[in-house]
């Protein structure tokens, strides 16, 4: 039985003219990407970039979010339904930002 793996890497981060590692050399060694597209890392500029990168290198794409309002724990706390309802809602506004 032959196995596959899928190397991945958090890519995308740079912000502006602050530029932060290397994702076009990264892509040459990985299977997938997952494209920060939160409040923590990245701008749309970035974003549209790093996808464009990861398909040309032939590599899958994800979304890698983050919760502006509660930082960078938000997924260990418990939650009631209306913030469950707004973390799907915000989620999927970046979901949208990085297909766009």
């Amino acid at each position: 039985m032959a196995y596959k793996v899928d190397l991945n890497s958090d890519l995308g981060e740079s912000f502006g003219a602050w530029k932060m590692g290397s994702d076009a050399d990264v892509l040459t060694f990985v299977s997938s990407a997952n494209v920060a597209c939160g409040f923590h890392a990245g701008d749309p500029l970035v974003m549209k970039a790093t996808v464009k990168e990861a398909v040309k290198a032939g590599g899958a794409v994800g979304a890698r979010t983050l919760k502006a309002s509660d930082g960078a724990i938000w997924f260990v706390r418990p939650m009631n339904s209306t913030q469950i309802r707004s973390i799907r809602s915000e989620l999927c506004g970046h979901s949208v930002r990085l297909k766009g």
